[in-house]
């Protein structure tokens, strides 16, 4: 990697040489950092790395059969426990309360409204006309990519995507 840049600079076999060198002294560094990370990454995620199976099937169709939860070990059953717990809880329960959403006005101005999205750092954001309360549509940040926000014109209605409406008394297994 390093070699090729100075094969540039030093077009002789002097610069393969002292690339290669510093290619395996960096790959010697990094060599003690390397298991530490594993063996953290693994702990972290427990002995199987991911959720158990039927743990994944149970949070995709509802359904686990009996023999396959007696079968879990202590993390699967809690972390099935608290899939079942979080679908049975109102929507109100699990939604950001309303004071501390982030919404942004039609109208903003192209450097105001990327000035926005970095500071807040959110991916995707509720717009509205007037009134916080009157949404008309969800900005997705990665819909501005390579647009010139800044340019005479700019619109961001045509942006938006639908917002989606929820009571709040809804479980949260209907909505997620």
């Amino acid at each position: 990697m390093l070699a090729p840049a100075l094969g540039l600079a030093m077009p002789n076999g002097l610069a393969d040489w002292l690339g290669d060198g510093i290619d395996r002294l960096l790959a010697a560094l990094r060599r003690p950092l390397e298991r530490p990370a594993v063996m953290l990454a693994t702990w972290l995620a427990g002995e199987s790395g991911l959720a158990p199976p039927s743990v994944l099937r149970f949070a995709a169709d509802g359904a686990v059969e009996e023999h396959e939860e007696a079968a879990l070990d202590a993390r699967g059953r809690e972390l099935l426990g608290r899939l079942r717990d979080f679908q049975q809880r109102p929507v109100r329960a699990v939604m950001t309360p309303r004071l501390r959403i982030v919404a942004l006005p039609i109208d903003l101005p192209g450097p105001a409204l990327l000035a926005a999205l970095y500071e807040h750092r959110f991916s995707r954001l509720p717009v509205h006309r007037g009134d916080r309360d009157n949404v008309i549509g969800v900005l997705y940040a990665k819909d501005l990519c390579g647009l010139d926000v800044a340019a005479p014109g700019f619109r961001l209605e045509p942006l938006l995507r639908p917002p989606t409406f929820v009571p709040v008394s809804t479980r949260a297994s209907d909505v997620f």
